[in-house]
């Protein structure tokens, strides 16, 4: 239900505020003072008649009209030196680029035409309504109703019906924006009486259906009765946009009567109509977000659902647009709550309130109504002095006329006492003459003081309404400051994105060699682990197959020799277990730790020398446990030791072997000395490919391999390896 109340906000913010001034346009014919020479006459009509075109075109929702007309209205204007022909070409242009989805260039614009144009004049309240509109494009509620109001006082002194209409109309849809509902009612009311009585069909259907729409959740019968009222008005017009509204407001009232298949019907329908027309546009990115809570709420296909809601805020992205952008961010956040999609849902409501709070500040309401109170308090107060007055006037007309009448009827009577002789009757009537004159001569005095205070208040309301100008140029001086500081606050932001977005460029780069080199060992290990296998483990395999076919030839022949075979085919099965047991346990990354490899070690020696009553000594520096070992590192440690030990074990004869494993400098140092009988190094026919494999592994791993041994003297070796 959330969500769908929404859905009924976004429609109606986007028909409320369906092209703000076209409805005016139409209606109201520009009309220029002709102060300028004969000799620009010409150029003075031409672009009369051009400014005439646009705003019929305006008014007949072409918005994609040819720009170089609008350009051409300023450039006779420069050329006549016509400040009212450039800032109705400028108020075009703006007016161009706003219904275009470019309300930043439009601003611009807006303000220019401002400068240039009278500030009584019908097109400066145009130009501030127009404004206002763009304002709600930007997201600045408290701007839009400042402008709307704007406007509205210049169309109250000049009691143009139609353009109070338009910013009441106006005014409702930035209260609705506002969430002050009762407001919005309110003026979107008053707008309807005006538009009745002036039979504007266009302007009514729109005002229909957005009263419509503000009815839904209060009075489903007063909701129905106005969206019939917008369908009439609708069918009696040609183009698709009060079609849409009404299409739009019906379907609505239908969800809300329980038909919810209709309600989605509706709006694919309309959706449709505006992919034709109006793509991009902030209408179209709100009936995307529209269908998105209607499929989300249904439970119908939730894939499309988050499609549509995404393709809406995309584009409102696009468009700038921060009000759908922070409603798809609402919707999105329901959209993953009850889908228990708790992270997703967490994140779409930080990004919503980031956008709320852009929009509707702390401040915000409170300066609306500011704005409100002070245009109420100003109207009354001027309205109640002007009255006051023309009330003042009125009675000092009529008491001269009643002292001229005195004066008249004296005037008889006196000339009937001369005629009677009744010379001090005439005296008297001459006397009271006198004094009504006097009386006569004040009265006009005063009354010419009243007439001359009335028209200074006049003045005086003309002069307040320049010094707002000029503060609204103050301010917009102080947010060009503002603006600025912004932008050096952005360019800093944006260089440090920058730096970021390199850094991670570098980063990533640095991850990527990493990972190839990271590939490369991992290879390199593959190699080496199908090398061990096929010269290893396959040459046992062939040694054992090689002799399981001879044990099988002479098992019946000769069962010492099948004995002898079948012996050597255990021993060979061992090593080959033990082999396959090294190379597991080597690419285990559990065994990174050197205290691993000791424990290795000691099992193989438990294994190999006590079972031969051999004593062993091992002595392990403690702090060596601490490091880690490399995977290539350890297996080729591991199986020089092996060699080693196994090498004492067969052919040394030794009582004791001592083994030391420490660290020197930045090596892992392992030493093995035996008492055993020694052999000559210049003689190790028995002993040679195991010298031979022990240092290839030493050197390969960066390291040496030293090994002395004499006759009877027993065998020292050491071998070195760099801890990486």
């Amino acid at each position: 239900m959330h969500s769908l109340k929404l859905y009924v906000f976004l429609l109606l913010s986007c028909v409320i505020h369906l092209f703000p001034s076209k409805f005016l346009s139409a209606q109201k014919k520009t009309s220029i003072t002709d102060t300028i020479g004969k000799t620009n006459q010409y150029k003075k009509n031409e672009a009369l008649s051009l400014i005439n075109l646009i705003e019929n075109n305006f008014a007949n929702d072409n918005y994609k009209y040819d720009i170089e007309k609008i350009n051409k209205i300023v450039e006779i204007g420069n050329l006549i030196n016509d400040k009212r022909i450039i800032g109705i070409g400028i108020l075009q242009k703006a007016q161009y680029y706003m219904y275009n989805n470019k309300p930043i260039e439009a601003e611009k614009l807006f303000e220019k035409s401002l400068a240039l144009l009278p500030p009584t004049d019908s097109n400066t309240a145009l130009s501030w309504n127009d404004r206002g509109y763009n304002a709600s494009l930007l997201g600045d509620l408290q701007k839009q109703v400042e402008y709307y109001l704007n406007a509205l006082r210049i169309y109250d002194a000049q009691n143009n019906q139609n353009g109070t209409a338009l910013a009441y109309s106006n005014l409702s849809a930035a209260y609705y924006d506002l969430a002050q509902k009762d407001k919005a009612i309110f003026y979107v009311k008053k707008a309807i009486t005006i538009r009745e009585n002036l039979k504007d069909i266009k302007s009514l259907s729109n005002s229909y259906c957005n009263l419509s729409q503000m009815y839904l959740d209060t009075d489903i019968g007063e909701a129905e009765k106005y969206a019939h009222l917008c369908k009439k008005m609708a069918e009696q017009l040609d183009g698709h946009d009060r079609k849409i509204q009404a299409i739009n407001t019906l379907g609505l009232v239908k969800d809300r009567q329980g038909k919810k298949g209709e309600n989605l019907n509706s709006a694919l329908a309309v959706m449709e109509i505006l992919e034709k027309n109006d793509n991009p546009s902030s209408r179209l990115s709100r009936q995307y977000l529209a269908v998105g809570i209607i499929m989300s709420e249904t439970r119908m296909d939730s894939a499309t659902a988050l499609s549509y809601i995404n393709k809406s805020l995309n584009m409102a992205i696009l468009l700038q647009d921060k009000i759908t952008i922070r409603d798809a961010y609402n919707i999105k956040t329901v959209f993953f709550k009850i889908r228990n999609d708790f992270y997703n849902s967490y994140e779409n409501l930080k990004k919503y309130h980031s956008y709320k709070d852009s929009i509707i500040t702390n401040n915000t309401q409170t300066n609306v109504a500011e704005l409100q109170t002070k245009y109420e308090t100003d109207k009354k107060d001027n309205e109640i002095n002007r009255l006051y007055a023309e009330q003042k006037i009125k009675e000092l007309k009529i008491a001269k006329l009643n002292t001229e009448q005195q004066i008249k009827q004296l005037a008889i009577e006196k000339q009937n006492a001369i005629i009677l002789g009744n010379t001090a009757l005439a005296k008297q009537k001459q006397d009271e003459l006198d004094l009504l004159t006097q009386k006569k001569i004040l009265q006009d005095l005063e009354l010419k003081q009243k007439i001359e205070a009335l028209d200074k208040q006049l003045l005086l309301a003309q002069s307040q309404q320049q010094q707002l100008d000029i503060a609204e140029k103050e301010k917009q001086l102080d947010a060009a400051a503002l603006k600025n500081q912004k932008q050096l606050r952005n360019i800093i932001i944006g260089f440090s994105i920058f730096a970021l977005a390199l850094a991670s460029i570098l980063f990533n780069r640095y991850q990527l060699k990493k990972k190839i080199q990271e590939q490369q060992a991992l290879l390199v290990v593959r190699d080496n682990i199908a090398k061990d296998l096929h010269d290893d483990i396959g040459s046992t395999l062939s040694s054992i197959k090689i002799l399981s076919e001879v044990s099988y030839k002479n098992i019946d022949k000769d069962n010492t020799k099948a004995a002898g075979i079948l012996k050597k085919i255990i021993e060979q099965s061992e090593h080959m277990q033990q082999g396959i047991s090294d190379i597991v346990w080597s690419v285990k990354p559990d065994n990174d730790r050197l205290e691993n490899i000791t424990i290795r070690m000691r099992e193989y020696v438990a294994e190999v020398l006590e079972s031969k009553k051999i004593e062993t000594k091992f002595e392990i520096n403690d702090t060596l446990m601490l490091n880690q070992i490399g995977m290539q590192q350890r297996k080729d440690l591991l199986l020089i030791f092996k060699e080693a030990i196994n090498n004492a074990a067969k052919y040394s004869n030794a009582k004791t072997v001592k083994i030391t494993l420490s660290k020197q400098n930045k090596n892992i140092q392992l030493t093995i000395e035996d008492d055993g009988k020694g052999f000559d190094l210049a003689c190790t026919s028995s002993l040679g490919n195991g010298l031979k494999n022990m240092k290839s592994r030493a050197e390969k791993l960066n390291g040496n391999f030293i090994i002395t041994s004499n006759e009877q003297m027993g065998t020292w070796m050491q071998i070195n390896i760099p801890l990486v």
